[in-house]
């Protein structure tokens, strides 16, 4: 589910490349139809999304969220079909892309809009050649910067590229991080005393130079602070990024070779736990819930333990919303309250049927739930008449 030492060596090593494809229509236009709304009747909905309305925007993979607005590819017709939808189910626009060009994320751009960023491939004779990355306007579709060349296919997290390795198990070329205002390259191993680019963050680039970890802006390349790592006992040769990176926020969960690894606010480099496995942040209170070696505990926004229990140490911590904690242990779903760790009810215990779980949620309430291998946008408005897709 989240930070795993394993997946992130996979995510390092087994990279796809943008190869020789059929001809796709790769700039976005409106999408074409309106995501289908899921009838709930019979299903086990969480109690914090109740009145939600569930819509299907067939999406074959985890979206990405930036302000309200999802995106994530569909896979069909031999292409990827980059779909953005609304918080309100709401179809925006659509774009292809060939099957081996995977790589997208979201960000900010350089009117602190949303933006989409989606990479592609030229035609050439070398099938690792030729990638390119071009940002759009996550609610239009109109582009915003692009296409610029970049080393080599998507690594991430955030605007990380690189040339893929030589062999199934040798390592990648030189990380390079952009700037997502501009698409310029930002930061680049090598470069400049940066010795790795673990990834960027909402435009700020960790980095590791000699022994110390350190936050750059990636628009200027200027260092904002630095945390020596053996003051924490980590090894700069082997700390990276957690498979999941995302745990909410400005927080960066990075991991080590047993799994575990510090939890860091990017924006000041404030290092939040170490020996993290898995961490998740409730927007409504600013909690952050981690498992460690020690069990499940939860530090409150002024750096504080506010409750700490011993848990299973696989349990998954899958969301946290509305000051409800959703815990995956095994083949069972737990909910707990952020504040206390007392477990809450968060499903109606009359109710029968299969369980619908929040993946995401957002500060407002609303966000995106699992059920039956789907990921579906759980809302609470409509799409209104005479919208895309209607």
């Amino acid at each position: 589910m989240r930070a795993r030492w394993a997946a992130a060596v996979i995510a390092a090593l087994v990279l796809v490349a943008c190869g020789s494809e059929p001809e796709v229509d790769r700039e976005p236009r409106s999408a074409a139809h309106a995501p289908a709304e899921v009838d709930t009747e019979g299903l086990r909905m969480p109690l914090i999304l109740g009145d939600a309305v569930l819509h299907d925007p067939g999406w074959s993979s985890a979206p990405q969220e930036h302000d309200g607005v999802y995106l994530a590819p569909a896979t069909g017709s031999g292409t990827l079909e980059f779909r953005a939808v609304d918080s309100d189910g709401e179809a925006l626009w659509t774009a292809e892309r060939p099957l081996s060009c995977t790589g997208f994320t979201v960000s900010t751009g350089p009117d602190g809009e949303p933006i989409a960023v989606l990479t592609d491939t030229g035609t050439t004779d070398d099938t690792f050649a030729g990638v390119t990355a071009t940002a759009y306007d996550l609610v239009t579709g109109a582009e915003v910067w692009g296409p610029v060349d970049v080393p080599g296919p998507y690594q991430g997290p955030g605007l990380v590229f690189a040339a893929p390795p030589e062999g199934p198990m040798g390592d990648t070329g030189r990380r390079t991080a952009l700037d997502p205002r501009t698409g310029d390259p930002s930061v680049t191993e090598g470069e400049d005393d940066v010795d790795r680019v673990i990834g960027e963050y909402g435009g700020i680039v960790l980095t590791v130079a000699g022994e110390t970890l350190g936050g750059a802006e990636a628009a200027t390349g200027e260092v904002l602070w630095e945390v020596p790592m053996a003051e924490h006992g980590w090894d700069p040769d082997r700390l990276v990024a957690a498979f999941d990176p995302s745990p909410g926020g400005d927080l960066a969960l990075l991991a080590a070779p047993d799994g575990a690894g510090p939890l860091v606010d990017v924006t000041d480099g404030t290092v939040v736990a170490d020996g993290v496995r898995d961490a998740v942040l409730d927007l409504a209170t600013g909690a952050v819930v981690v498992v460690d070696a020690e069990g499940m505990r939860a530090v409150g926004a002024d750096g504080q333990t506010m409750w700490a229990q011993s848990v299973d140490p696989e349990v998954d911590l899958v969301s946290a919303g509305g000051v409800l904690l959703y815990v995956r242990d095994g083949d069972s779903l737990r909910v707990h309250n952020v504040m206390t760790g007392q477990v809450a009810q968060g499903y109606d215990p009359a109710a029968t049927g299969p369980i619908v779980v929040p993946e995401l949620l957002r500060r407002t309430g609303d966000g995106i739930v699992v059920h039956d291998g789907r990921y579906l946008v759980a809302s609470f408005g409509e799409v209104a008449p005479g919208s895309p897709g209607t």
